[in-house]
């Protein structure tokens, strides 16, 4: 059980709450009442059409996704790989084949030494150095692929004669040249975008990367990309930018925010980045959250809810929140003593 996939499924409890929840959402298709203050509020009528990297063949896209991610954190502040949901996974492989223990050891002792080495959230790198620290990325996101699907999918070398270099880390060979120049590609056209980021961190922003909430541990240990201050971000590669993407985006970020059953984050805006499109789009959680009409008399008028309004709305949606997933727990559970 995953927000991913009870998000997949039309039918589960969870998905049927997000979209009573977010009714502008649904109010951004095709001939909904609201529908064009929807898609202005949205920014679905803004969607850029132009891909600024485009994929490459061979390159699975889940993994490039997945290693753009680990790429783009270590672009913002140094990062510490025991705390990756990747070191969760190659310690799954350990279990499962206990003599690769040393590779998988020195494989992040060679990583931390790259990162200090290049320090990729202070300079710009070369050609070379992005080539493989990319590399690197795209072994993370296998691993993290181990942990979140629960299969042992890596065939890892069992011996290990001597320590290697980070410029010989033979775990490398498994990422394919399609990974790492695909990873590179997305990332070369978010350089603006985290730069930006950085200038908000530089000021003061509480940066926390790969951020787990409350309710969490109830679906499957959901855990967002980052957040920076009040706002949730969400990295995607998705190789059409359409409004149905963009949608289903807003729903699973809405979705993390409210598993955030004890206000930890004090999450109040969501932004989504294309890294494909090099195109971010933040909105405020109220907007996605109070009756269409309410947004649109908030348009006119220029006002908005206050503080204390959109608390007690996010009370409300998170208890709510908390009796769908328990409701898609049973569901499980009831499909499983079958």
């Amino acid at each position: 059980m995953s927000l991913t996939s009870e998000l997949a499924d039309p039918a589960s409890p969870v998905t049927r709450f997000l979209k009573r929840a977010v009714p502008l959402v649904s109010e951004g298709k095709r001939n909904g009442r609201y529908e064009a203050s929807a898609k202005r509020v949205l920014g679905l009528d803004a969607l850029p059409s132009k891909r600024l990297a485009a994929p490459v063949a061979g390159a699975n896209p889940g993994t490039v996704g997945t290693a753009f991610d680990y790429r783009f954190r270590y672009a913002l502040e140094p990062c510490d790989p025991r705390q990756f949901v990747a070191k969760l996974g190659a310690a799954n492989v350990i279990v499962a084949h206990p003599k690769a223990r040393n590779a998988i050891e020195w494989f992040f002792k060679n990583l931390d030494q790259l990162t200090d080495d290049l320090k990729p959230w202070a300079r710009q790198l070369t050609t070379n150095q992005d080539d493989l620290l990319a590399r690197y990325c795209v072994i993370l996101a296998l691993f993290e692929a181990v942990f979140r699907s629960g299969y042992y999918m890596i065939e890892m070398p069992t011996t290990r004669r001597k320590q290697s270099t980070p410029a010989k880390e033979p775990l490398l060979a498994l990422a394919s040249d399609q990974l790492a120049q695909d990873v590179v590609g997305v990332m070369r056209v978010a350089t603006a975008t985290v730069d930006e980021l950085k200038l908000l961190i530089s000021r003061g922003l509480l940066y926390k990367p790969n951020p787990t909430f409350t309710g969490s541990g109830s679906i499957g240990g959901a855990d967002a990309d980052f957040t920076l201050g009040d706002t949730l971000y969400e990295l995607k590669t998705v190789r059409s930018l359409t409004p149905a993407a963009f949608r289903e985006a807003l729903i699973q970020m809405v979705g993390y925010a409210l598993l955030d059953y004890s206000d930890s984050f004090g999450i109040r805006n969501i932004a989504v980045y294309f890294g494909r499109f090099g195109w971010m789009d933040t909105i405020p959680l109220w907007q996605l959250l109070v009756p269409p009409l309410d947004v649109v008399k908030f348009q006119v008028t220029g006002n908005q809810p206050g503080e204390e309004e959109v608390n007690d709305l996010l009370r409300d949606l998170r208890r709510e929140m908390a009796e769908a997933v328990k409701g898609a727990a049973r569901a499980i559970s009831n499909l499983q003593g079958e």
